[in-house]
Parts: structure tokens; sequence; C-alpha cells
């Protein structure tokens, strides 16, 4: 539904695509009544002023529609499938703490008496763990006003992908790479691609690819999901040039860069020969 589709859609069927971005019916239900809106962003404003009006139960109704973090759950609403891509970082790291996840959520739901919500994209299930560990020690009510604005943030990006939609069939890409074989004049093709992020005092990785027929890895983190931190390219250089029968001075090549500012793209290149290498932040 476009948003000018919206604007002239029956009640129950904007209230619907409301919906699919926050699971209360009462500001669902108002923001379709408050129609039309003059652009998205009156939209979305009127969406912020009026979550904050709304009562605790309206609040617990928004809140019970997540899946719990770290749980899987095959996406069987809108609703869902947008928590599954959401969360798809913690997912991918999600082993290294699940039973510790587990035993968190359960005792934040005994002692709050709803879930743990937070805005999850871009994050690692190690980073989640931390961020529900520190928040145990809220009184109820610091913590349902917590819970309050890590739903609104979740509600605005939901918002902001239905209302500023990307060109179809385009994906936009956070952080990539490609290397090109300076020796030979062509794209290094095959190479192993990990990126880690820095979380604390350890290394936990995100993403990982092969570089494609053009030497690129487009979409290791998309956009929606890059948040600012330490992050880690390393290229597995040793085992392309042995497969070029080629001797090389670096059997992989680490690069450590910062994210300065959430939602930004970093293409990383790396310019690559046998005995040296460069590297810049590219377009």
């Amino acid at each position: 539904m476009t948003f000018d589709e919206f604007n002239v859609a029956t009640a129950e069927a904007a209230a619907a695509q409301l919906l699919t971005c926050c699971g209360s019916r009462r500001w669902a239900e108002t923001l379709a009544a408050n129609r039309p809106y003059d652009s998205p962003e009156a939209l979305i404003q009127d969406a912020e002023d009026l979550w904050f009006a709304l009562d605790e139960p309206d609040w617990l109704e928004a809140f019970a529609c997540h899946p719990r973090i770290g749980e899987k759950k095959a996406p069987t609403t809108d609703y869902l499938a947008h928590s599954e891509s959401e969360q798809a970082l913690a997912q991918q790291s999600l082993d290294q703490v699940a039973e510790a996840l587990l035993a968190g959520n359960h005792a934040y739901e005994a002692r709050f008496g709803f879930l743990y919500i937070v805005f999850a994209s871009g994050r690692t299930a190690p980073e989640l763990l931390a961020v529900l560990q520190s928040r145990l020690a809220n009184s109820r009510e610091a913590e349902l006003q917590e819970a309050t604005r890590q739903q609104l943030r979740i509600t605005n990006l939901r918002l902001k992908k239905w209302l500023q939609p990307e060109p179809r069939g385009k994906a936009m890409s956070g952080i990539s790479t490609h290397i090109l074989d300076t020796s030979a004049g062509k794209p290094a093709v095959g190479v192993p691609v990990v990126l880690d992020r820095a979380d604390g005092q350890h290394w936990v990785t995100v993403a990982s690819c092969v570089t494609d027929a053009d030497g690129r890895c487009a979409n290791l983190v998309l956009v929606e999901n890059v948040h600012a931190g330490r992050f880690r390219l390393t290229f597995a250089t040793g085992a392309y040039f042995a497969a070029q029968h080629q001797p090389t001075l670096y059997p992989e090549v680490s690069i450590t860069f910062n994210v300065a500012s959430n939602y930004s793209n970093y293409h990383i290149p790396l310019l690559l020969n046998p005995f040296g290498y460069t590297t810049y932040r590219g377009t």
C-alpha cells in the first residue's frame, strides 16, 4: 500500500497497514481516523505524538506482538516478518549466548510482566543480552518508559521502510567490499571474506561471503542494520593466490575500520597484489 493509497483506503485497511508497524490497535485505529495526511512526515510525527499519549494497556498490547529476542519463529504475519528482518544479525550470533538470552528473557518477564523490547536492528545477540542484563536493574516504571522508547524506534523504522521504500529490486548496501587484483588487472574472484564487529574485548562475526565474478561482496550488512562501532574485514588472500599458483607475503589481510554513525554506507575496497595492498573508503 502506497502513502496515497493509505490516505483513501477504508479505515479497516488503513489500520491493518499500520498494525504491521506497531501492534497497538488503538494507535492504529486513531491514526487511520486522522487521515488524510499531507505527507509521510506528517503521519510519522502524528504516530509519535499519539504513541506517548496512549495508556499502559496499549503499550503492552504492542509489546506482546513481538517474538522474544533470540527466539526463532516462522514469520506467519507481516509484523513477525519485520521482526525476523530486524533480528537477523542477532540470529547469526545467537549460538554464543542462546541459553543466557533465554534465561534473561524469563527473568525480565518475571520482573516486569512484559516482553523485553529493544531496537535490535544491526545488533548482535551478545549486545542484546548485555542490554537486557543492564535493564534488569531498572524499576518497573523506568523500564516501561524505556520499552516504550524502544518500541517507538522500531515503529519509526517500519514506517519509514513502508513510506520511503527502496526502488524495487534494489537493496541498499550498508557495508560492502570489492577486491581488485592489481597484479593481474582484474577482480579477485572467489576470495572468502569475513566481517566481524567488536563487542567489548571480543570480535563477533556478523557476516561472511565469497567474492563474486566482479570481485564484490555487495551486501555484507544492509544499511538499515548498520550501527556505529568498530568493524573488521578479513580476506583469505593466501588461498586466493595459492589458487593462482603465486607466492604471497600476506596469507590474509585484515582491515579494521570505524563506523561513525548508524544507517551509513561503508564501502571498503581492497587493492591487492602478492606483496602489497591498499584500502580506502569508497562509494
